[in-house]
């Protein structure tokens, strides 16, 4: 488990590094970030389509054909053997493609129907899923989901506000599948199992409904397009325990030049041992809308880089009054620094790498800093 401490962030040679790995991508600006992550794990009930055995059809289909279909009569024109007969029967009923009637008659069920018109159908079970959400030190500001590959981030000591709240996760499933195709949430989670709440319902106390209270079993598996899907029971409390687990992540975020699809940031893993990043893939993307994850990446004061460039100076030795008479832009990864003559005169006397462009700054004290190229240009034509 990580202990908790002072972030520790890569220095200007690691930062130049990291930038020619992430080259490939075309970047246009760079953070390093130390994220928080809730690292959420909960019992789902997922819906996958399952394909239809050639028995099962054969079942289905001798279900379909004659007016007779109880189990003597099923018997004869199948030639299965009663306890064999039987025993499918329970299955295919096990998995919601038929029922008995009260006079001993077998029938296909709406779910069978659509096995036999499709020959695949929506089968519903129980996992233990993790579901990944991004902390936010901002009050007000709610953990917001993250499409993250499992082990890519690390155990670690939870700040004295951790909490996360779990209608955040069941509105998250709530959401349309166009939401989830956008964001990565899988789309095959039809409910979150809670605890069921001991007392009376909370519709019955408040007037609204009970945010405990799941999907029905048989409501249609909608994000997969499949209709009635198989009713399974419901899970004991034991298994519907919610755990939360606080992870750690050092991340080189990267804005990527606009395209068809618009902006888009890009995530990749790294370690501070040895300060080694993962540039061959990102750990995650987010589109045009990543700025709902990561709001802080919008809200940069130029204060900041003011702060960052004055301390890279005091480090030198610089006169103050000749750090302080700089202006500064910032253009995407590059901080434009306008420098008098006697400050240029003095990184010259010492060859400064910030002269020739291979000095990178970070700015702000948060969890998630901007990273800049200093360029020094004269002020004096």
């Amino acid at each position: 488990m990580t202990v908790a401490g002072p972030l520790v962030f890569p220095g200007s040679r690691v930062l130049a590094g990291w930038w020619q790995l992430l080259a490939p991508f075309q970047p246009q600006a760079l953070w390093v970030a130390h994220l928080l992550l809730h690292r959420v794990e909960a019992l789902a009930c997922v819906s996958r389509p399952r394909s239809l055995d050639r028995f099962a059809r054969l079942v289905l289909q001798a279900l379909t054909l004659g007016h007779e279909r109880t189990l003597p009569a099923l018997e004869d024109r199948l030639h299965l053997g009663r306890q064999t007969l039987y025993q499918v029967l329970r299955r295919l009923q096990q998995e919601g493609l038929v029922q008995p009637g009260p006079s001993g008659e077998w029938q296909p069920t709406g779910l069978g129907r659509h096995a036999l018109e499709r020959d695949e159908y929506p089968a519903v079970g129980h996992e233990r899923r993790r579901f990944y959400f991004v902390h936010s030190s901002a009050a007000g500001r709610k953990p917001h989901f993250l499409d993250l590959p499992d082990a890519i981030s690390a155990p670690c000591v939870a700040p004295d506000d951790w909490a996360f709240d779990v209608g955040i996760l069941q509105a998250c499933v709530r959401q349309p599948a166009e939401w989830k195709r956008r964001w990565g949430f899988p789309l095959d989670v039809e409910e979150v199992h809670t605890i069921p709440r001991v007392g009376p319902p909370a519709d019955a106390l408040e007037g609204g409904p009970d945010p405990n209270a799941g999907a029905a079993a048989d409501e249609p598996a909608a994000a997969l397009g499949l209709p009635f899907p198989t009713p399974i029971p419901e899970p004991p409390a034991w298994q519907r325990v919610i755990v939360d687990w606080p992870e750690h992540l050092l991340s080189a975020l990267v804005l990527v030049a606009p395209g068809s699809g618009g902006e888009r940031l890009l995530g990749f893993a790294a370690h501070t041992e040895g300060w080694v990043l993962q540039a061959e893939r990102p750990a995650f993307r987010l589109g045009e809308d990543w700025a709902e994850v990561f709001p802080e990446l919008t809200e940069e004061s130029p204060e900041i880089w003011q702060q960052a460039w004055r301390a890279w100076c005091q480090q030198r030795k610089l006169p103050l009054a000749e750090v302080e008479a700089c202006t500064l832009q910032r253009h995407g990864h590059r901080l434009r620094v306008g420098a008098g003559k006697r400050l240029i005169d003095r990184l010259q006397a010492v060859r400064s790498q910030a002269l020739r462009g291979e000095v990178w700054l970070l700015a702000g004290s948060g969890r998630i800093r901007p990273a800049a190229q200093l360029e020094l240009v004269s002020l004096t034509p």
